[in-house]
């Protein structure tokens, strides 16, 4: 599947926790979606709209009961220390695939999504 669809937003900054920190990578997406949720919205928010239709809520309600499930709600309970915040943010930015998702996430927005989610 994901040759033919690719990496976007979402799967960059929780495949960079696990490739960089170790996060397991349910760990990493359940512990991101709710943050990334909101940066999706602001570049497609028809699409989002219609997700929430679909799940009959808001998707970042089932994005924070998956995290609950997960048992690892924040990246401090993950083992990830402040400093690795900026490092993750810098090696998510050089990732071309953010691209794929318009307009490109910059090392900023990136660690103010790692940040929320410490």
């Amino acid at each position: 599947m994901i040759g033919s669809t690719g990496y976007g937003l979402h799967h960059v900054v929780s495949q960079t926790l696990a490739r960089f920190e170790g996060v397991g990578h349910g760990a990493a997406n359940a512990i991101m979606l709710p943050h990334t949720l909101g940066a999706l919205a602001a570049r497609s928010p028809d699409r989002l709209g219609r997700l929430g239709d679909a799940l009959g809520c808001e998707p970042s309600v089932v994005a924070a009961h998956l995290r609950r499930l997960g048992g690892v709600e924040r990246l401090s309970d993950a083992g990830v220390t402040p400093d690795a915040l900026g490092r993750c943010a810098e090696e998510a930015s050089k990732r071309p695939e953010l691209h794929m998702t318009p307009p490109p996430a910059d090392v900023s927005e990136l660690r103010e999504l790692y940040q929320a989610a410490y």
